[in-house]
């Protein structure tokens, strides 16, 4: 059977979208991990038995599980920037209020901040 790359569109909830963006960088974590893991010490026997060819194998192996993860790691990071920073009301390092992935709310307050709990809006306070 032929392996096939297959597109999952999902559409939730904005607050939503951080939980079903951390099980895609977990599993893809994972399975980095587990692809890497037994490849690292057969690359340095192979280097101590100077051993060129295996080592060439194995060292080309682990560049493709690199290539892998940072592909995934590229497409989490665009779904972060399209689907949850564009849904935040506060900018890089403002204080604010925003929606966990369960639905409840969450205050970020800065040092130095104050945050209304009413509105959620944030002041910075001048000393």
């Amino acid at each position: 059977m032929k392996n096939k790359n297959t597109e999952l569109v999902l559409k939730v909830r904005s607050f939503k979208a951080g939980k079903y963006i951390k099980l895609m960088l977990c599993d893809s974590l994972e399975d980095f991990q587990k692809s890497v893991a037994p490849l690292i010490p057969r690359i340095t026997t192979s280097i101590r038995r100077n051993d060129g060819h295996e080592t060439k194998k194995y060292l080309e192996k682990y560049i493709d599980s690199l290539e892998i993860m940072l592909s995934q790691a590229k497409q989490v990071l665009h779904l972060i920037e399209e689907n949850v920073i564009t849904n935040l009301d506060r900018q890089n390092g403002e204080s604010g209020k925003t929606t966990t992935t369960e639905g409840e709310t969450a205050y970020i307050i800065q040092p130095g901040d104050q945050i209304n709990l009413v509105t959620g809006g944030s002041t910075q306070n001048k000393e």
